[in-house]
Formats: structure tokens, C-alpha cells, sequence
């Protein structure tokens, strides 16, 4: 009952958080064998499941099938041959583990209020919402992020104790460490993208060691061990995983085919951070307030390394979607929150000295919070302090630790801290105005995610992968532009022409996937998504292939060719008659393809 009573109001939020993942996504909140995300992703999940599924049947991951991201949920997905049911579940449960490990972080960061306020931006934030929903290897990295991140708070936390006492680091600071860059090798190794805040985090830890040689002698050989530690715990399980499918090979597909990814148009870019800013935006610019306002605290300097350094990658590199920038919610609703809290917090200064009961702690504290000095607690004394005492301006220590009260208000009078204080009717507005924005922003976001659930009807996927399970025999393969259709049809995809969307390496053309529709005997391809835009491989199946059926997301059913046209959210089936060789179609339609090549140029 103790528990229960202290931390309701974060099982209230996890316990309609979980309900609302779960809900129409998996039984029994779901029909048995339906699940309804409401954002299907083809070009991704369906990709990263049938990868793993043809690894599990025994293809060569990175060599045979042609996929780029990290081998350690590939392998995971593997383990239930891609079934996306059980990995739509497994993302919902990831994501809970996340929303823990935010509310961890806060509570160690700041306190109570800012975990709160932390977990009610994340829990109903749309991005994070949307990939809980769906497997998403951007989620996994995300949570191992968050947790990474605070086990590295609480290592940080240690060494700002020991700075200014004599004591030795514990054995539980080099376990932190482990854990951190475990962590950090595993969000690594499910995308790619965790290598940027990780590299950071080094130079961090770096320039750290360096002003200890000057300012902290005694804990200067500990920090430079403690960088050693950390970089072998990253290593190890890195090499572990990357070995799962063989190191050349992980590395060659992981790291050096991403090398080759193509470049971005400037508005697709621009559209896409102005839809992340648009659904984070109160975090955002609270988050403003408290990096402004605590960058010199050492836990918020470890979260500006996290969020900045991803944020000015994302911005920069040759290609972002929106669901890259899943990565950025976390440290940003953390940030926010503080931001919000500070801002709530009426402030205390000039007007508090002025009172003649003031407490020299009450006042040492105030005046250390106007001075961005959070690491001082209720419980903690003036003397465990002295080097933070140094920071307030005009504020000497020998006044603060002899209890020169007196002296301590005329010097707080004559610094800026008096203009920091608003009259209390002020002061009062703001907080409502404050207040109600983010309550607003909170119930916004948290009714636009249930209207989404509600209200998105069972895929127009299902409906396609039971007609293509009818026309072929277990053991066939199919292509399909959206591999989700052949993973609902339990039915395998040629592996090369498994990845056939924007970002892929090696290249491949329409020769080489009429080959791999002639090597595998595919008898049945479905014209959708990535497919469409494929031109001389559509009229090579629109010209040996009979058309089935076609389907639309309006509901649309037709048995007439082109009634549905071919386009990225139709399906078109397409089914190789008994009376067609394939080997001759390819033949013959290769050697048309060189020709007019050869005629156009």
C-alpha cells in the first residue's frame, strides 16, 4: 500500500500507456491472429522482418540478403522468423521499458514532479507512440539510449561527490560503466545512429579527465580508468554481436553499404523537422529554458550531449525520415520537464533575503538555485559545498560558512538576482499560463494517439496476403513492393530483392530483379509501394503475368486491369500463368531492354 500510495501517479500513466499499445494491436485486446497498427511501415518493418526471416531459413545475412541495419535485432527477430505480431509486441514492451528508464533518469536528474511531467510528454509523444506499434529497430536503439544515459547519470553522480572529498571511487562506478557501455554497443548494433552520441560521450569523458589533471589530482588516474573501461565494455559485446553473422560481413553491410546513402532534397528535410517540431513542440522550447539555465549542471550536460549531438546529425546528414528522429523525444521531454519545473518554481532572491526569520540554509539554498547550482538537496551541509559556494557572484565563502547573514543579503542585493523576481500577481499568472499550455499540449497529443487507435480500420495488407496464400503452395516465393504481404502470407521474398526502397547496396536494376523473379520461379509479384516506381520491371509483369485483383485502401475491390491503378498504396496482384516459361520471358524481355538501350543512345 506504501508503493502504491507513493507511486500512483506513474502506474496510472504506464498502465494507460500499456493499454493503449496493446489496444487492437494484440488478443486479447485485439481479434486473435489481427493486429492493428495504426501506421504501417512497409519500407522498414516489412523489410527488417523478412530479412530476418530469410536469415532464419538459412540465407546469408548481409551477403545474399540485402539489408543494413544492425545484426543484433535481426538476429532477435530471427529467433520467431519474423512474425510480425510477435514483433509489434515486443516493441510495445520495449517501449515500456523505456518509459521506466525515463522516469528512473528524471527522479535522478531532478525530482518527483519532473518525472511525471517526463513521462506524460514521452508516454503520448506521436513518434514514440507510433514505433511502440510496429517493429522498429529506431525504438530498440532509443530505449537502450535511455538507459545508457542513465546508468552514465549515475556514474556522474559519483564523481561529482568524490570531486570535493578525498574518497575513492567504488567498485559500483566501474559497473555502472559496464552496464552504460553495453547498453551503448547494443543500441549500436540495432541502428547505427547510437555510434554519434556515444562518440561524443567519449570526448566528454575526455575533456573531463583533462581539467582534472589540473583541478582534481586525486581523481585523475580513477577518470583515465574509468575511460579505459569504457571502452571495453563497448567493445566486446560490439564485436559479440557483429559476430553473429560473421564480423567481415556485418561490417561490410552494416557500416560500409551505409556509406552509400543517397542524398536528401533540402524541403523533403525541412518538412520533416517542421512536423518534429510541430509534435514536440512545448518540450522543445521548454527545453530551452533548462539548457540555458543549467548547462553547467553535470547530469543536464550529459543530456545536451545526447540530444544535440543526434540532433545536428540528423540535420545534417544525407538522409532523414521522421522516424530517425524518434532518437531526439526522450532527452527532449526530460529537458522539457525541467524546463516547465524551473519555471513553476516561484523564484526566491532579494525578497527572500529581506525577511528577518530567513534561515542562512533556507537563503544558501535559494541563492544557490538562482545561481544554477542543482546538486544541493535538503539534507546536504555548507561544508559539502564550498566549491559551489565559489560560484555565486559576489558571495564569499568565509561569509556563508561563518554565518555572516548580514553580509550575505548586501551581496545578494547588489547582484542581478533581484531582477529575476516578479511581483506575485505576475508571478501567478505565469504559472497558470504555464500551466495550461502544457496541460493542453498533454491532452492533445494523448487524444490524437487514441483517435488514431479508434479509428484506423484492420489493414488492407491482410486482406492481400490471404488472397496471395490461396494462389501459391507453401514454399513459393513471392515479391512484393511491401514485404509486410508476404510475411501476412507466411510466404518468403527472393533475399536480394528483399530491400528494394530508397536506401540500399548494393544497387540493383530491373535486369537484375527479373533474374531473381526467374532464379526463385516466382509465380506471383504484387505491384505496390517500393515496386511501383520499378517501370521496366512493372511492364515485364504486366506483359507475362495475368492480372488477379486489385485493391485500394478505400476498399476498393476490382478484377479489371487498371480499374486500381498502380500506385505506392494499391495492391496489384499478379500471377504467372501455367502456359509461360520464365526463362524464355526473361530472355526475351532482357534482350528488348538492350536494345532499346542501345537504339536510345
Amino acid at each position: 500500500m506504501v508503493f502504491l500510495r507513493q507511486y500512483w501517479p506513474y502506474i496510472m500513466i504506464l498502465a494507460l500507456s500499456a493499454f493503449l499499445r496493446f489496444f487492437r494491436l494484440a488478443y486479447p485486446f485485439s481479434y486473435p491472429g489481427v493486429d492493428y497498427p495504426f501506421s504501417v511501415n512497409g519500407a522498414d518493418e516489412g523489410i527488417h522482418l523478412m530479412a530476418a526471416r530469410l536469415g532464419a531459413h538459412g540465407y546469408q545475412m548481409y551477403v545474399q540478403v540485402n539489408a543494413q541495419q544492425g545484426p543484433l535485432f535481426m538476429y532477435v527477430y530471427g529467433l520467431f522468423e519474423g512474425d510480425p505480431m510477435a514483433a509489434r509486441i515486443m516493441s510495445v514492451l520495449f517501449s515500456m521499458v523505456g518509459l521506466i528508464g525515463m522516469i528512473f533518469m528524471a527522479e535522478k536528474v531532478a525530482n518527483r514532479t519532473v518525472g511525471i511531467l517526463t513521462t506524460l510528454f514521452l508516454s503520448f509523444n506521436f513518434l514514440y507512440f507510433k514505433e511502440s506499434r510496429i517493429a522498429s529497430v529506431d525504438l530498440y536503439c532509443t530505449v537502450f539510449l535511455i538507459w545508457a544515459f542513465y546508468f552514465m547519470v549515475k556514474y556522474y553522480l559519483n564523481v561529482e561527490k568524490a570531486r570535493y572529498s578525498q574518497e575513492k571511487l567504488s567498485y559500483m562506478n566501474s559497473l555502472f560503466l559496464v552496464l552504460a557501455g553495453t547498453l551503448f554497443s547494443m543500441a549500436a548494433m540495432s541502428k547505427l545512429f547510437a555510434v554519434i552520441p556515444l562518440m561524443c560521450l567519449g570526448c566528454y569523458m575526455f575533456v573531463r579527465w583533462l581539467r582534472s589533471l589540473r583541478l582534481f589530482k586525486h581523481l585523475s588516474k580513477h577518470l583515465f580508468i574509468d575511460m579505459v573501461i569504457m571502452v571495453v565494455a563497448t567493445l566486446i559485446p560490439t564485436l559479440i554481436i557483429m559476430s553473429i553473422f560473421g564480423l567481415e560481413e556485418t561490417f561490410q553491410g552494416m557500416f560500409l553499404d551505409n556509406l552509400n546513402r543517397p542524398t536528401q532534397d533540402s524541403l523533403i528535410r525541412l518538412a520533416q523537422f517542421s512536423a518534429f517540431g510541430g509534435i514536440l513542440l512545448i518540450p522543445i522550447i521548454f527545453s530551452m529554458v533548462a539548457m540555458f539555465r543549467y548547462f553547467r549542471d553535470r547530469t543536464v550536460q550529459l543530456i545536451m550531449v545526447w540530444v544535440l549531438s543526434l540532433f545536428f546529425w540528423l540535420l545534417f546528414q544525407s538522409l532523414t525520415w521522421m522516424h530517425h528522429l524518434t532518437l531526439l523525444a526522450p532527452p527532449i521531454c526530460l529537458l522539457g520537464s525541467i524546463g516547465v519545473y524551473h519555471l513553476l518554481v516561484q523564484p526566491v532572491g532579494s525578497r527572500v533575503a529581506k525577511q528577518k526569520t530567513v534561515s542562512l540554509k533556507e537563503f544558501f539554498r535559494a541563492l544557490a538555485y538562482e545561481r544554477g547550482v542543482t546538486t544541493i538537496t535538503d539534507d546536504d551541509s555548507m561544508d559539502d559545498h564550498e566549491a559551489d559556494v565559489k560560484k555565486l557572484e559576489k558571495v564569499k565563502v568565509e561569509d556563508i560558512r561563518e554565518g555572516k547573514l548580514d553580509d550575505v543579503r548586501k551581496a545578494a542585493s547588489r547582484t542581478d538576482i533581484s531582477k529575476a523576481i516578479w511581483h506575485d500577481i505576475t508571478y501567478s499568472k505565469r504559472k497558470l499560463f504555464i500551466i495550461g499550455i502544457v496541460m493542453f499540449f498533454i491532452l492533445l497529443t494523448a487524444g490524437s494517439n487514441i483517435a488514431f487507435v479508434l479509428y484506423t480500420d484492420e489493414p488492407i495488407e491482410y486482406t492481400v496476403a490471404m488472397e496471395v496464400k490461396d494462389l501459391t503452395d507453401d514454399g513459393d516465393m513471392v515479391i512484393s513492393g511491401d514485404p509486410l504481404v508476404s510475411l501476412y502470407a507466411n510466404r518468403d521474398q527472393p533475399p536480394e530483392a528483399t530491400n528494394l526502397a530508397i536506401v540500399r547496396y548494393p544497387p540493383i536494376d530491373p535486369v537484375d530483379l527479373i533474374n531473381y523473379t526467374w532464379d526463385y520461379d516466382v509465380r506471383v509479384v504484387i505491384l505496390t509501394y517500393n515496386l511501383t516506381g520499378w517501370t521496366d520491371y512493372v511492364d515485364f509483369v504486366r506483359e507475362y503475368y495475368d492480372f488477379h485483383k486489385g485493391y485500394d485502401r478505400h476498399g476498393l475491390v476490382s478484377e479489371i486491369e487498371g480499374e486500381v491503378p498502380i500506385a505506392l498504396l494499391t495492391f496489384n496482384i499478379y500471377v504467372l500463368p501455367d502456359d509461360v516459361s520464365l526463362k524464355d520471358a526473361r530472355e526475351e524481355y532482357i534482350t528488348f531492354l538492350r536494345e532499346r538501350d542501345q537504339s536510345s543512345s
